[in-house]
């Protein structure tokens, strides 16, 4: 990634006076999303004091298990660390990691905590920022609290905005679900999605705002969000490590197989997907689909072929992309699809 960490550190020659003023700055966002990438960008310009997070394997432990990489349990341990990104400038928060514990081992099933990951995260990181006199770059919601709550009017504020505005996007998941009814739990969601006004809030207070794609930048403009204060920066592919793993598989010529990487959901439009399937009645091809989680109303009301396999735990999604012929992105709403750019790096 280090091509796209230089892009990333462009912005901060184009942003005001009062930011570059800070010389430390707080991040947060829950899990590896963008793999820490932004993080990294701070983190290498000498200027990120502290990501907050709910868990981030510490080097030492790093430096232990990547001795028992073939471990399923210790890879994704490893994968919550970055090379790039000491755990000296990432803050784990342990009352996140109990949570999560806690809810694996004993409620698996049951949401019983009060408090949401994400308000837990935006608080430490204002506390934080208080505490080193530190500028905020969060992630969007992630910043709500933590904005909401600042005193300091003067603290520069800066938020990621991976995901469309929801008032946009609304309207064409909104227009597609009108044609599928049985989609009830999809319509739900859109709808509470809809009364939770805290991402306008944290655009509205943002000193600037990141987005990845036009599409995601326009639908925060239409919300009322001022061009003036936005950035949009692409995500890039990392073509060394995407190589690494490059086998020499001989495809079978009988057949022909395409692949979906992603969630199950609406949004990602995998009911369209299956549809299509079907009416195609393709009689030597393959479609397999890699989804950790897929809306039990799409899977039950779309007659699944013998041609359609499920994958769930998957080692190695490099190879996956190597095994197949066509990449199929059937998505609605995507504040940008990295899937597309991980399918063209391995000649989907």
């Amino acid at each position: 990634f280090e091509k796209r960490i230089e892009e990333c550190l462009l912005i901060f020659d184009i942003l005001d006076i009062v930011f570059i003023m800070y010389s430390n700055f707080i991040t947060a966002a829950e899990g590896r999303r963008d793999n820490y990438e932004f993080s990294l960008a701070l983190s290498q310009s000498n200027i990120l004091k502290k990501h907050v997070t709910d868990f981030y394997t510490p080097d030492l432990l790093k430096n232990i298990l990547q001795n028992f990489d073939e471990n399923i349990l210790f890879k994704k341990l490893l994968i919550r660390n970055n090379n790039l990104l000491s755990s000296k400038k990432v803050y784990s928060s342990k009352r996140l990691i109990f949570y999560s514990l806690i809810k694996k081992i004993i409620f698996k099933n049951l949401n019983f905590f009060r408090d949401d990951p994400q308000n837990i995260i935006s608080n430490i990181a204002l506390e934080l920022a208080e505490k080193y006199d530190a500028g905020m770059f969060l992630y969007a919601g992630y910043a709500y609290y933590a904005f909401k709550n600042d005193k300091n009017i003067e603290r520069p504020k800066g938020l990621i905005q991976y995901h469309p505005h929801i008032e946009k996007s609304s309207e064409i998941l909104l227009a597609d679900l009108d044609k599928y009814k049985y989609l009830t739990d999809a319509y739900n969601q859109i709808k509470k999605d809809m009364e939770d006004k805290t991402n306008i809030f944290e655009l509205n207070i943002s000193d600037k705002v990141i987005c990845h794609s036009k599409f995601t930048a326009d639908t925060i403009m239409d919300a009322g969000i001022s061009k003036e204060k936005i950035i949009t920066i692409p995500y890039g592919i990392d073509i060394e490590y995407t190589s690494k793993s490059k086998i020499n598989l001989i495809k079978p010529k009988e057949r022909c197989n395409f692949l979906f990487v992603g969630q199950g959901i609406h949004r990602k439009g995998l009911h369209h997907l299956l549809l299509a399937w079907k009416k195609a009645a393709l009689k030597f091809s393959t479609l397999n689909i890699i989804s950790r989680y897929i809306d039990p109303q799409i899977k039950i009301n779309a007659e699944m072929s013998d041609n359609i396999y499920f994958h769930e735990n998957i080692e190695d999604i490099i190879i996956e992309y190597q095994k197949n012929d066509v990449f199929v992105m059937p998505s609605i709403i995507e504040g940008f699809g990295y899937v597309y750019l991980e399918a063209l790096s391995q000649g989907l």
